[in-house]
């Protein structure tokens, strides 16, 4: 019998992990998630309180073009911020489970700090990832998608638009497309589960050191059990998100009904929910992927946990 398989971490363990994780975060995840949708609720309260003040106001009503003009700038900037403090807030997450598990007792200011220090070094990092994993076949799937374009479209020119059968092998195609890019996404994002994990450790080493490489050397480990238990946790946290979002739209639709502030409240508790969510579920996604993390560099390093001082020292 394979003891590889034998000691690969179980759902109840990886499960119960993530549940001590998030009781102990739950205080800081609602906190980080009001950093970030503060301004996206502050609009939405001023769209509403202005949208009545536009409507009754005959002033306003006159510079069409600058309140159009001040709603755009303003929905960029909120847009812009969201985007800084939620990849910043993406960074502290892994190094909150990082430091926990090598026994660095960080505060909420010193995790926060670190990962503005590292923000660029990231982003430099996730942009090569996307580059090396995403663009590539994007643009793959883009020309064969082009050249059937090319090919339907003289096949209909010949046939004077009365074939049915290529408009039917043309939407089979779509939809297979379709289920490649759903496929893909999520083979993508459990191939690359340990890759935060590996910046993180290795982040400020003068030593050589190739990503993908290594990843595939962790993946091998308990490489089917492994990749399946990454999968259905990955599969079963956007499905809880999922189903959360169903249940806040479903209390924003009937808050609507009553309209006038009830309406507001209802869009902002939406919003904030919503985002509540996918912090929640991506924290304990990403607690349960440091798991398996741990057992593939036991099994390859035979050494669960390697402590980057770079990190601390920021």
């Amino acid at each position: 019998m394979d003891t590889k398989e034998i000691l690969a971490p179980q759902y109840g363990e990886i499960l119960k992990e993530v549940g001590t994780h998030l009781s102990d975060r739950k205080a800081a995840l609602l906190k980080r998630t009001l950093l970030i949708t503060w301004p996206v609720l502050v609009l939405i309260a001023g769209i509403y309180v202005l949208s009545d003040i536009y409507n009754s106001s005959p002033l306003l009503a006159q510079y069409p073009i600058l309140m159009t003009s001040l709603g755009f700038a303003l929905f960029a900037a909120a847009a812009l911020y969201t985007f800084v403090t939620s990849f910043t807030f993406e960074i502290e997450k892994h190094i909150w489970v990082d430091s926990y598990f090598d026994k660095k007792n960080l505060s909420l200011d010193e995790s926060w700090n670190i990962s503005k220090k590292l923000f660029w070094s990231a982003i430099k990092f996730r942009v090569d990832i996307f580059t090396q994993y995403y663009l590539k076949p994007f643009v793959g799937v883009a020309l064969i998608v082009m050249s059937w374009i090319i090919w339907m479209t003289s096949q209909t020119l010949a046939t004077n638009g009365n074939s049915s059968q290529i408009m039917l092998v043309s939407f089979v195609g779509l939809i297979a497309v379709l289920i490649f890019f759903f496929a893909y996404g999520y083979y993508l994002r459990t191939k690359l589960r340990y890759s935060w994990f590996l910046f993180l450790d290795t982040y400020g080493s003068s030593s050589a050191f190739d990503l993908q490489t290594e990843m595939n050397r962790l993946n091998d480990i308990s490489k089917s059990d492994s990749f399946k238990k990454s999968l259905m946790l990955t599969i079963g946290a956007d499905s809880a998100e999922a189903l959360t979002r169903i249940t806040i739209g479903s209390i924003n639709a009937g808050m609507s009904q009553l309209g006038g502030p009830a309406r507001m409240i209802g869009s902002l508790l939406q919003v904030y929910g919503n985002e509540a969510s996918r912090q929640v579920t991506t924290f304990g996604n990403i607690t349960a992927q440091y798991i398996l993390y741990r057992f593939a560099r036991k099994m390859l390093y035979n050494e669960e946990q390697v402590v980057n001082e770079n990190i601390y020292r920021l």
